[in-house]
């Protein structure tokens, strides 16, 4: 089950779409909600001066980062006053990379994390902290596209392919695939590979998950086949596996799970 959610919270108007969505599933799943509110602070400029900034001017932007810092955190307490689920806010004030470690750190003890479609957009929506809840935290996490509004999870499709990250993604799931109306797992690829699908639709048949098997031919890009069946069949949410190693936009499969992180406009949950 769902127990445990984190949502990442940064006080831009793109907390308003993450809490949304985190808040339903929350709800849904009788879960604790827990906005991680990170807090940056960035002397990396200051430090990298040439001429040598003084303790004082680096003291001064820590304090000003702070005290913004406390302006937002007053604000986010009270919209997390206002959400029917049980929740809490926990605060980290940083750099970018103590940041990813807290991140990492409360996805290792949660059920999903919560975060913004991290490309695709105007302005990168924390990329590493995506990569660090994602790679080092050990969980799902579940991917917000800008602008869409939270419905019922009733329709989901899985991308299927028999690898290890394509199984954690499927497991990390299985809550909500057990709650959906409609599951599809769609296998893209050759033929002779389409055989392998017998084994994992007796297992999720085992599982009690009432799911359809879709075997879909290739094309260019196996992240186009996923999406196009998505707004085919009107999913509310795409289950990947995240196919990647410690270099993160290095992608193997064509950048199948970069694309996706890049265009989707539906939400996504991932596990690697």
């Amino acid at each position: 089950m769902i127990k445990d959610i984190v949502v990442h919270l940064d006080g831009t108007e793109r907390d308003e779409d993450r809490l949304a969505h985190a808040e339903l599933m929350a709800t849904s799943f009788d879960a604790h909600l827990l906005g991680l509110f990170t807090n940056l602070i960035e002397i990396g400029y200051i430090a990298a001066d040439p001429v040598g900034a003084s303790v004082e001017i680096v003291a001064g932007a820590i304090e000003e980062a702070r005290n913004a810092g406390d302006v937002t955190e007053a604000r986010l307490r009270a919209r997390l006053q206002q959400l029917s689920c049980l929740n809490e806010l926990r605060r980290f004030d940083g750099t970018d990379g103590e940041l990813r470690e807290h991140a990492a750190a409360a996805a290792r003890t949660s059920d999903i994390f919560v975060v913004s479609r991290p490309l695709g957009s105007d302005e990168q929506m924390w990329p590493g902290l995506f990569q660090a809840a994602l790679f080092s935290g050990g969980r799902s996490v579940y991917v917000v596209p800008p602008s869409v509004a939270p419905k019922p999870i009733r329709t989901v499709v899985v991308g299927w392919r028999d690898s290890r990250e394509a199984t954690r993604a499927l497991y990390e799931a299985m809550p909500i695939l057990k709650q959906a109306e409609r599951v599809i797992l769609a296998s893209v690829g050759d033929e002779h590979r389409f055989a392998e699908n017998a084994d994992i639709a007796r297992h999720l048949a085992r599982h009690g998950v009432a799911f359809e098997l879709k075997e879909l031919a290739a094309k260019d890009r196996v992240s186009e086949v996923l999406l196009d069946e998505c707004a085919e069949s009107g999913a509310d949410l795409l289950v990947i596996g995240a196919y990647g190693h410690s270099r993160f936009w290095e992608w193997v499969l064509g950048g199948t799970t970069r694309n996706i992180l890049t265009i989707s406009a539906v939400p996504v949950l991932l596990a690697h």
